[in-house]
């Protein structure tokens, strides 16, 4: 299967006679996503996100969809070890090596996993067997699938949210210049940003709408969230390469 989604490269679904004695070890070491710059998040991390993250719109086709800021060339937010630096980590990279994915001719969804993660055993010798010995579903994989459709879920409800952004035209595309500790600009662009102005242009009852589905407070931590973007600046001087 072709690189897809990011980081993942191979999706399979899981299958008893091909991943019977599979295992995977995470050991908080998110090494895969090193070279990731931005990741996908849903409204309901927008809390959590906006603590130590900037929270931005991309395009994703022809849609808007909310992304939380890593860096500017690769992931800042990882130390030497792979491990993640910071209080947040988005649910995108935490359901990885596994997602739902349809089967093929068909809508149903189905658990998958990343066969090119460094992190899996096919052996079970090391980390969480996928498959217990008795050939039913670990403890474990229940675990990952619940996730996973919690994801689907909260990805699905802020894809609808944000066609109802879009259709009030609240976004405008962002350009703005960085200004490094070492004294080098450098301009970003290609991200969209809710505009303060047509949002207090709003009318009373839009307002109330917004409000009622929980999207008002996710703006409003989006453009706070925009802060956070000096402390990127801070990691990638300190870090070599970035």
């Amino acid at each position: 299967m072709a690189k897809q989604l990011l980081f993942y490269e191979r999706i399979v679904p899981l299958a008893r006679d091909r991943h019977a004695t599979w295992a995977v070890r995470r050991d908080a070491d998110y090494s895969f996503a090193a070279e990731t710059r931005a990741l996908p998040l849903a409204f309901v991390e927008f809390e959590a996100a906006a603590r130590t993250l900037p929270i931005v719109f991309v395009r994703d086709g022809g849609t808007l969809l909310p992304a939380a800021v890593l860096g500017f060339d690769r992931n800042t937010r990882l130390d030497a070890a792979g491990r993640w630096v910071g209080t947040y980590v988005p649910a995108f990279a935490r359901r990885y090596p596994f997602v739902l994915s349809p089967m093929a001719g068909g809508d149903d969804l189905v658990l998958c996993i990343d066969e090119a993660f460094a992190g899996i055993d096919p052996t079970g010798a090391t980390g969480t067997r996928i498959f217990a010995d008795d050939g039913t579903v670990s403890a474990f994989a229940r675990e990952m699938l619940e996730f996973a459709r919690n994801c689907r879920t909260e990805f699905d409800r802020t894809g609808d949210l944000m066609r109802l952004l879009a259709e009030l035209g609240l976004f405008e595309e962002a350009r703005t210049t960085l200004n490094f500790p070492d004294g080098s600009t450098r301009v970003l662009d290609g991200f969209f940003m809710v505009d303060r102005k047509r949002l207090a242009a709003l009318d009373g009852e839009v307002l109330k709408r917004l409000m009622a589905a929980g999207v008002l407070e996710a703006i409003h931590l989006h453009l706070w969230s925009l802060k956070n973007f000096d402390g990127l600046l801070g990691a990638a001087a300190s870090s070599p390469g970035l």
